[in-house]
């Protein structure tokens, strides 16, 4: 049997799923390392040495980096999708800046064995804009969605229990600094900072509002988003809310929760799947199915009134809408997803015996691959000395820069957060705007 490192992209998201599948396949025999990406992807590859690697969607340079290195050392790569994707007639609605983001820029399709998607039609896009080929992809199902199946509800006595599942990720990046696929300094980032940062105000505002005139009916859980962070939560709401932690499943938190106000969110499908009502609440999903498969709100007073409305212990989905996303989005939603990932992983360890000897080094090289007129590799004046979380190259940064590219494996790096920056949102589907500025 082989040896697999999963390197996992999220505590709050991919964690649980790949957890999930490495169970499975521990289960066929196999010697599964669970790992994180960014923080210890290449020092597994070197150090702990394994066969086969899963990695998440190549959406960035060190992702098409780390593909590269493995493939040319003779492992097997597999790619698995922690996103869905779009539905094609979505994802052919959105400019092409967003569809980049969604299918990937990257040609990855070199270097990979197999990738793992969740429905057929976001495949067979991917298959059509030459991503990867037919042979080598997978469509495996709705992956997170796995989790809610044979969960137990609890039964809340008295006050009922809302979880704010957050969307806010871009917040916690100034518009010169990315790393979730979306071209670094961009317009499109610029715009995705400005949406985030006005949403989660919105919602800072909504929590306490709802604390304040509402505290004796409900408590109040808070999930971060993949790629947020809860610091700013804690700070301001700390004596009204509970911030979960990081890998805290969603499934789990649904499960304390009688409803579930997320901004256009496959949490609302949790929650159905888990019998709990959700409100979109702050739209920020560009994709209009999706954010109206359950009732939207733009303000606390329409916030509060739907609160007012909701029929507790029941599911408020729109069954129309929630079965043309499992057909033409989500795929097979039905608690198999990572026992056919786990399958398909199987049989590319399986086939190893066709592949050359591993050839994988002691360390990472620190090759000089992706230089930039921010960076040396000696230091001196003017620069200081920086080591990359990803690769632990060394190398030198000028004092003046706030973010760079890692010169050795190309992982986008900060030095500072910078101040906000304005923007305008553009999406497909009604995506929520403040009344006032923020």
């Amino acid at each position: 049997m082989a040896r697999i490192a999963i390197l996992t992209l999220t505590e709050q998201r991919d964690k649980v799923v790949d957890e999930r599948i490495a169970q499975r396949l521990r289960a066929r025999g196999h010697e599964v390392l669970v790992r994180h990406f960014a923080m210890a992807g290449q020092e597994c590859v070197c150090y702990e040495r394994p066969d086969v690697v899963v990695v998440p969607m190549v959406g960035s340079l060190q992702k098409l980096d780390l593909v590269k290195h493995c493939h040319n050392w003779a492992l097997t790569v597999v790619v698995r999708r922690g996103e869905a994707g779009a539905a094609r007639e979505v994802l052919e609605s959105l400019d092409p800046e967003r569809q980049k983001v969604i299918v990937g820029d990257y040609d990855y399709a070199p270097y990979v064995d197999l990738e793992l998607t969740w429905g057929h039609e976001f495949t067979d896009m991917l298959v059509e804009r030459g991503r990867i080929s037919k042979d080598k992809v997978v469509s495996c199902g709705a992956f997170t969605l796995d989790g809610c199946f044979n969960k137990s509800k609890a039964h809340n006595i008295g006050k009922k229990v809302l979880l704010f599942a957050t969307a806010w990720s871009a917040a916690d990046d100034d518009p010169a600094y990315t790393e979730c696929g979306v071209a670094t300094d961009s317009p499109l980032q610029r715009q995705l900072y400005a949406i985030h940062r006005r949403g989660r105000d919105e919602w800072i505002r909504a929590i306490k509002n709802l604390y304040l005139t509402k505290g004796h009916k409900y408590d109040f859980l808070l999930k971060v988003r993949p790629g947020e962070r809860t610091a700013e939560y804690i700070e301001k709401l700390g004596s009204f809310v509970r911030v979960l932690p990081y890998d805290f499943p969603s499934a789990d938190a649904i499960a304390m929760s009688d409803c579930v106000i997320h901004a256009g969110s496959t949490m609302a499908i949790e929650a159905h799947l888990m019998g709990v009502p959700s409100i979109n609440y702050c739209n920020a999903n560009p994709d209009p199915r999706l954010a109206a498969v359950v009732p939207m709100c733009d303000d606390f007073s329409q916030l509060s009134e739907a609160l007012g409305r909701l029929h507790w212990g029941y599911s408020n989905i729109d069954p129309t809408g929630y079965q043309w996303l499992v057909n033409h989005l989500y795929g097979q939603v039905d608690g198999h997803a990572c026992e056919r990932a786990a399958a398909a992983i199987h049989k590319a360890a399986s086939a190893r015996g066709k592949k050359a000897t591993l050839t994988t080094p002691a360390t990472w090289p620190h090759e000089h691959l992706y230089p930039s007129d921010q960076t040396n590799l000696t230091g001196g004046k003017g620069y200081i000395r920086v080591m990359c979380v990803g690769c632990k190259g060394v190398f030198g940064l000028k004092e003046t820069a706030t973010w760079t590219l890692c010169p050795y494996c190309g992982l986008t790096l900060r030095k500072m957060i910078v101040g906000a920056m304005k923007g305008t949102p553009n999406a497909m589907s009604r995506v929520w705007e403040p009344k006032k500025a923020v």
